[in-house]
């Protein structure tokens, strides 16, 4: 790259070979990740001639300028270019297959439509489009800014679907990539993929610019910021490199490396600053600017470097999106304490609205019945004494959950409990038990279930989309079906099947883990 650039600040060079040695540095930053160079040596090495040798030349600096726009995922502009490139060389193999492959994207790109079986097969890095325009950025009241739905959408539908910016992955061998940062302004040390994230995206905004400003503008929480954060002196980027830091403290996501055949479930936590150095870190633009609610309107989920987000209930035009950066924890101060450590607020939904004005009874029990359920496991539910004794713990908590201000919000402390009971009585074949069971825990996750002969309504108003609720409504197919009320099994099935994709995103797994209920 050198040679070609000390070749072109050499004086007395015909614009011919000038054009030459731009089209093959074209080549070589396309290679090295400088795309936008590439772009530009590419576009301007074109001849503009028509004779069979400029044609030729023409097609390679269109082919090289169209891989930078398609990796810049400027995928109009990339289609226009492989166009230009078809109308001199029609029969181009290369331009063909890419105009192919970009026409896909800008599908992806328009509609949400995607084979997420084959984006499955392609593991961590996945080449597909993001489906962003349903959503907008816009100021919130008192919490920032947030991403506010352009179109009203129904439960199960794709909200967004969004390629990360940057993603840092561990292979399982190679410690050297997970990457030790100190930050000498805020003092503090990460050990894990956060500093490699943290290389991966300065280096990407340094190799083009033109990536630049929607990075830079992310949340960087209380860092103060320079009126011009990225500056060229001599044509050459200058990164704020503590500012990228803060924006991925703020905004990067930690996802599920799962297998990309069966994609599973949403991620617990979202806090940088508490990745174990196994877990896959990424930062997506789009979907950092959505705040966090402990009853969220849409549910998160990956393949690979793509998130994807899910309608969990409808959400009508200009309703905000929100989604549960962690598992709410059933104490509501401890919760708080997480939210203000890890993201720096306290949560102000309603479920957090209410449980601040909680007795201390109230809090005694919630303890009391948070603790129980895990010695029910860990002592392999000793005896009926220790069950019944577990049980009426249980109903008093279900009790004290009970006022006029938390009625049909979610109860953190029981589903635990309720899922231990659950499966147990499934598993002794006792039908009412375990639907009365099933119930009780869609309840605790803020779900209420009203059965009316061969009919069922599930309000989702309150409840928070949980791979356990798929659990509940498999349960309650089985329990059906075993009660020869197949109507009834067929209308849980489809409800199961349906949070199975809001949950997971895709419907992958779902027959191999639960079956069909056949």
């Amino acid at each position: 790259m050198c040679s070609y650039t000390s070749g072109l600040n050499t004086s007395g060079l015909t614009e011919a070979y000038r054009r030459d040695l731009r089209r093959n540095r074209a080549a070589v930053n396309l290679l090295a990740g400088y795309y936008d160079a590439a772009k530009t040596d590419a576009l301007e090495s074109l001849t503009g001639h028509n004779d069979d040798e400029s044609r030729k030349l023409d097609t390679k600096a269109l082919y090289r300028a169209g891989r930078s726009s398609y990796h810049l995922r400027e995928f109009l502009v990339a289609e226009e270019l492989y166009q230009r490139l078809l109308a001199i060389s029609p029969s181009d193999e290369d331009g063909l297959r890419e105009l192919s492959k970009t026409q896909a994207r800008l599908i992806e790109q328009d509609t949400g439509l995607y084979d997420f079986s084959s984006m499955a097969m392609q593991k961590k890095h996945v080449d597909c489009a993001s489906f962003i325009n349903k959503t907008e950025v816009c100021a919130t009241k008192d919490r920032g800014r947030g991403l506010f739905a352009t179109q009203d959408f129904a439960r199960g539908d794709l909200v967004a679907c969004e390629k990360a910016f940057a993603m840092a992955y561990r292979s399982s061998t190679a410690i050297t990539d997970v990457t030790r940062l100190i930050d000498v302004d805020t003092q503090t040390e990460h050990w894990n993929l956060a500093g490699t994230l943290w290389s991966k995206t300065i280096r990407k905004i340094f190799a083009n610019p033109s990536l630049a400003p929607k990075v830079l503008d992310m949340d960087a929480g209380s860092f103060h910021r320079t009126k011009t954060p990225l500056q060229m002196v001599d044509d050459t980027p200058v990164v704020d490199v503590f500012l990228v830091n803060s924006i991925i403290e703020c905004a990067a996501f930690g996802a599920i490396e799962s297998n990309a055949r069966e994609p599973f479930g949403n991620n617990p936590n979202v806090s940088v600053l508490e990745y174990p150095t196994q877990n896959p870190v990424g930062l997506w633009i789009n979907a950092s600017y959505v705040n966090h609610s402990c009853i969220p309107n849409v549910a998160h989920s990956y393949i690979g470097d793509m998130m994807i987000l899910r309608a969990a209930k409808n959400i009508p035009k200009g309703t905000e999106i929100t989604m549960a950066y962690r598992k709410p924890h059933a104490d509501p101060e401890i919760r708080q304490a997480e939210y203000q450590k890890l993201f720096g607020f306290r949560c102000t939904c309603n479920l957090c609205t209410a449980e601040a004005q909680r007795s201390a009874f109230h809090k005694l029990l919630v303890t009391q019945a948070a603790e129980q359920p895990m010695a029910w496991l860990l002592n392999n539910i000793e005896g009926m004494a220790r069950f019944a004794e577990a049980q009426a713990l249980v109903i008093t908590t279900i009790h004290a959950y009970s006022t006029a201000t938390h009625k049909s919000l979610p109860r953190w402390s029981l589903p635990e409990a309720h899922a231990c009971m659950m499966f147990n009585y499934g598993r002794a074949k006792d039908l009412d038990k375990t639907e009365e069971c099933a119930i009780a825990l869609a309840n605790d996750l803020g779900y209420q279930i009203t059965i009316e002969r061969t009919r069922v309504h599930l309000d989702r108003t309150n409840g928070y989309s949980d791979m356990i609720m798929v659990d509940v409504l498999a349960n309650l197919t089985e329990v059906a079906v075993r009660r020869g009320h197949l109507e009834l099994a067929l209308e849980f099935q489809s409800l199961a099947k349906e949070m199975y994709i809001i949950t997971n995103g895709v419907i992958s797994g779902m027959y191999k883990k639960y079956g069909k209920f056949e």
